[in-house]
């Protein structure tokens, strides 16, 4: 009798602590499982604020030095070609817009971005004065998809700064292309010794781009920037 009862309570201890650790380790793993969730929720918030602060910070850098190096050039045509300093006007009104205003969202289209480039091409035209000296091909077979923006702007920029003239047109060749969900931007650019390694180290917005891109297309894009028989290239391949 005595074998009996001791065996009945030491299995009720046996079974009351056995519930008791299930218990508290459901417990440890929901509050485990809380934690993870508001740590996720609080990681994606982070991105998603430096993501903004890396485009605030691009904006911040691009658009007072195209701006002013803009301005003067239309002024130098509105005695000579007043109808072709008119027309820059308006394009660089365009390209502010775009700029200040269509790049507040998360995404915009690929037409919106070619749209872009080829007015901030045509307005860098100005300045090299030769027709040829930058040239801009695109094909762009979906134009609705939409991408990060300004992530090709920095790179245009840096060639314009820092080409330099080799008797070779053109001395600034982008392009880009896509087809599916494939993009490719390349753009390349003439330099000579001294301006190689600014560009190569920095230039105009290069490292937000690389951060920004490594967040937005972490799996899904390869930038190659390379220097070769006096050019500098780039090529940025992004699955979207």
């Amino acid at each position: 009798m005595f074998n009996d009862k001791f065996n009945v309570e030491t299995s009720w201890d046996y079974t009351t602590t056995a519930g008791t650790y299930v218990i508290a380790s459901c417990g440890s793993l929901l509050r485990g499982f809380i934690f993870w969730i508001e740590s996720a929720g609080q990681k994606e918030e982070l991105v998603k604020r430096n993501l903004q602060l890396e485009l605030d910070s691009l904006r911040s850098q691009v658009n007072p030095h195209f701006l002013f190096n803009t301005l003067n050039n239309i002024d130098a045509l509105i005695l000579s070609q007043p109808r072709k300093a008119s027309e820059m006007l308006i394009t660089l009104s365009d390209v502010m817009r775009h700029m200040l205003y269509q790049t507040r969202d998360a995404t915009v289209t690929l037409g919106m971005e070619n749209t872009h480039l080829l007015n901030v091409v045509a307005l860098h035209r100005i300045r090299f004065q030769q027709p040829d000296y930058i040239q801009y091909e695109s094909k762009i077979a979906s134009p609705e998809m939409a991408i990060a923006p300004l992530l090709f702007l920095p790179f245009v920029e840096n060639a314009c700064k820092f080409v330099q003239y080799r008797d070779r047109l053109p001395a600034i060749l982008i392009s880009m292309h896509q087809a599916g969900k494939k993009l490719l931007f390349t753009c390349s650019n003439t330099y000579n010794a001294t301006a190689v390694l600014d560009q190569q180290n920095g230039g105009i917005g290069l490292e937000n781009v690389k951060k920004r891109l490594q967040l937005l297309y972490p799996d899904h894009h390869q930038l190659d920037i390379q220097f070769k028989d006096n050019e500098f290239l780039v090529a940025l391949a992004i699955e979207l």
